[in-house]
């Protein structure tokens, strides 16, 4: 029997649960497939933008290339990177990696902190904290963007371009030595979705 779900965003037509009597067990992450770039765009697809609260920031962050990243270093980061982000009072995020064509890793997010933290306070600090841990790949300023959000539309622009990249996006191929990347999306904190 068909499955049909309405988001805020989108349709999206399926087979009904339980259709396959012998689902795959999930084993460990190598990288964008259809699978996961379709659960990272029914994600962001099922987020009501009417109920979130604070200020949010999109931010593309890339490393430099004065030292490889590895899978390992790059999952170092993220960990003390979103705990810096927590300490400045993230409330939520979402975040997914990509590649450039040499291979290297940058991350696009979309970070949102409360209404009484300043925004141009919250865009510097969160670059400070970005250079600090990875100064040791050589990133510069010129490589980081990062902008306040200032209405739907702005949610909506990151919307189509994050969730409408799939697998095979050149941004999304597996530099070599990556088959073991890690996740390559993820969310935190409460997300209002429909």
């Amino acid at each position: 029997m068909p499955k049909l779900t309405v988001t805020p965003h989108g349709i999206k037509a399926a087979r009904a649960a339980g259709t396959n009597s012998t689902p795959p067990k999930r084993g460990k992450s190598t990288g964008w497939s259809p699978a996961t770039s379709r659960r990272n765009r029914d994600f962001l697809k099922s987020i009501d933008p009417t109920k979130l609260d604070g200020f949010a920031l999109s931010l593309s962050l890339t490393f430099g290339r004065d030292e490889p990243v590895t899978p390992t270093s790059l999952g170092e980061v993220r960990k003390k990177f979103f705990d810096r982000l927590k300490y400045m009072g993230l409330i939520r995020l979402h975040w997914l990696i990509e590649f450039q064509r040499d291979g290297t890793p940058h991350f696009h997010m979309m970070v949102f902190f409360p209404a009484d933290l300043h925004p141009v306070q919250a865009i510097t600090d969160v670059q400070d904290h970005w250079l600090d841990l990875t100064s040791f790949t050589g990133s510069s300023v010129r490589s980081q963007h990062i902008v306040q959000v200032h209405s739907l539309t702005g949610w909506l622009q990151y919307l189509a371009k994050h969730g409408a990249r799939g697998a095979q996006h050149y941004q999304r191929l597996m530099p070599d030595g990556w088959e073991t990347p890690g996740r390559m999306w993820g969310k935190s904190g409460e997300w209002p979705t429909s």
